[in-house]
């Protein structure tokens, strides 16, 4: 097993998202077998085998020791499908669920049943059906519908069954998404989130305290460092407050 620092994934890999490299260069878990696992996923890939596809990313997952860690699952999702994962994240590595483009944050948490569209079909056309609006179903390009990128902060909780729409292109850092909530607009930073559509419910913590969780950008130390300073870090950031949500 090889350990990749920030310095090694700027050699290695130019596709592997930012959000992979911590302060200190955070060490991702790449196997012996990564770039064989990658040849084969893009042979696999070509010839549009999408079992062997799975079969090869659940083997990578469990070879460097799952999503908190994979280097090679970020290095096939962000090369063949523009899906970029930050360190420690989990519950995203789906092009179905979480289609071209997404951009996930480090230490994000997303329920295995989250599901996320990034274009509507048309209503004021003559037909809502994609034979209409959809180049990949025969329709002129200028019908095309726009595809809308999803962009989700760092250490945002997104828990089970919600839907994220077209209308939301940000979840915020720190936010959290209720169970069962369909995501129509944008989520501010911190703030907690439910319903349908969801709305606000309530931040987190005040303002002040939220400017210095952000100014801190403590996302970007590995776990290791966090762990051992834990407490010292909250009570700098939250003076008293604690995080969690009643």
């Amino acid at each position: 097993m090889i350990s990749i620092t920030q310095q090694g994934l700027d050699r290695a890999i130019p596709g592997v998202p930012v959000a992979t490299r911590g302060k200190k260069g955070i060490e991702l878990r790449r196997c012996a077998v990564s770039k064989p696992l990658s040849m084969l996923y893009r042979w696999s890939s070509r010839i549009g085998s999408h079992r062997v596809m799975q079969s090869i990313m659940q083997l990578a997952l469990k070879l460097e020791g799952g999503e908190f860690l994979s280097y090679t699952a970020r290095e096939l999702v962000s090369r063949h499908y523009r899906l970029d994962i930050g360190a420690y994240s989990y519950g995203c590595f789906d092009p179905i669920r979480f289609p071209d483009g997404a951009h996930v944050g480090r230490y994000v948490s997303i329920a295995s049943s989250v599901r996320s569209y990034r274009r509507n079909h048309p209503a004021r056309s003559l037909s809502t059906h994609p034979l209409f609006f959809s180049s990949r179903c025969g329709a002129s390009q200028s019908r095309e519908m726009p595809t809308r990128k999803l962009c989700i902060g760092h250490d945002a909780w997104i828990g089970a069954h919600v839907v994220i729409l077209p209308g939301c292109q940000h979840i915020g850092i720190g936010a959290i998404v209720g169970a069962g909530s369909v995501v129509t607009r944008d989520v501010e930073p911190y703030t907690i989130v439910a319903g349908n559509p969801a709305k606000p419910i309530r931040k987190r913590f005040d303002t002040k305290t939220i400017e210095r969780l952000l100014q801190s950008r403590w996302w970007e130390n590995d776990p290791a460092s966090l762990q051992s300073e834990l407490e010292e870090r909250e009570k700098l950031c939250l003076e008293g407050e604690r995080g969690g949500v009643s």
